[in-house]
């Protein structure tokens, strides 16, 4: 479960703010989310450890609610088990954008952006209970998408799914090959 998007969706307005800015970086996030995205102490193991500096430059993509709509149509009804790693957007307050964000099916409480650009997005997870970071690349032959839309991958057959998440009452997007989806 990605704490940045329990933050983002209890508290909506902080996606209004990134109207017309650059997609938010780590820090910014940070800034605005406060002790709902790291505590005190989390703060300090991350300011005072080299490698999780490496945070600051992930970030969250912001969507048009139009975009995000057609990217969810794509799913054609298709439909993933809530397992691995998936796109979700959090909505702002005015309905119009909002943040797409990776999202897993774990239970773990873990801090999940994106780095790298369209073919190339990964997810930078930093575990707060750890104090690890690791790079998830998505599946075996699929990636995972900043703005929820599949690439061929290395099968050359990802198709977009549907993955609903019970626990958050949210909807997202996983890329997955016909045969890998489950």
């Amino acid at each position: 479960m990605n704490r940045i998007v329990k933050a983002l969706i209890e508290r909506p307005q902080v996606i209004e703010e990134t109207a017309g800015r650059e997609d938010p970086r780590f820090g910014w996030l940070l800034d605005a989310l406060g002790d709902a995205l790291l505590s005190a102490s989390e703060l300090l193991r991350i300011q005072d450890d080299l490698q999780l500096q490496r945070l600051r430059e992930s970030y969250l993509a912001t969507i048009t609610a139009p975009e995000w709509n057609r990217a969810m149509s794509k799913t054609e009804n298709r439909t993933a088990a809530s397992s691995g790693w998936w796109t979700v957007m959090a909505a702002g307050t005015s309905g119009r954008f909002g943040l797409t964000a990776p999202q897993d099916g774990s239970g773990v409480e873990l801090i999940a952006l994106f780095t790298g650009r369209e073919k190339d997005t990964k997810v930078l997870v930093y575990d707060p209970a750890l104090g690890t970071v690791s790079e998830i690349t998505g599946g075996p032959h699929c990636g995972l998408s900043s703005n929820g839309l599949c690439f061929e991958g290395s099968c050359h057959g990802c198709l977009p799914y549907e993955v609903y998440d019970r626990k958050k009452n949210i909807s997202g997007i996983k890329c997955e090959c016909s045969h890998e989806a489950g």
